[in-house]
């Protein structure tokens, strides 16, 4: 992404540790917007803040819309990916529309038997996480 980590460190005086983040996110080559939009949406439900942050980040630039589990279950119709907290699986295992393809996890968790055999859920590690479902996203559901 264009970024940089430096480290300066000294004995009996401390280390300074700098990081450098690019402001903005290098555009797709050869993706026009119409490719983007067509992706589909993605449904969040996700309780802790850093972890949306991550997700939403993820998302960026994959083409998916952001919807959240809260909003009105009309416009979730369309949804085609969800991604989910462990806490959150066994809630929406049973609100699911059809179109949903593929349910991401952010961490460990137990497939609900509702779900098991009908739907790809994949547990993504804790720790790096979010570079996983970028990929993921842009990739498998293209």
């Amino acid at each position: 992404m264009g970024g940089t980590i430096e480290v300066r460190s000294q004995i009996g005086y401390g280390s300074t540790f700098s990081a450098k983040l690019p402001l903005e996110t290098p555009a797709e080559p050869n993706q026009s917007d119409d490719e983007l939009e067509a992706k589909g949406t993605a449904v969040l439900a996700i309780e802790r803040a850093s972890d949306r942050i991550q997700v939403e980040a993820a998302i960026a630039g994959t083409g998916f819309a952001i919807r959240d589990l809260e909003d009105d279950v009309a416009e979730l119709e369309d949804a085609s990916v969800y991604i989910v907290d462990p806490s959150q699986l066994a809630k929406i295992a049973t609100q699911l529309p059809t179109s949903v393809r593929q349910i991401f996890v952010i961490g460990d968790g137990k497939v609900p038997s509702q779900l098991q055999d009908c739907i790809d859920i994949i547990f993504l590690p804790q720790a790096g996480f979010s570079r996983e479902l970028s990929q993921r996203l842009k990739e498998d559901l293209s």
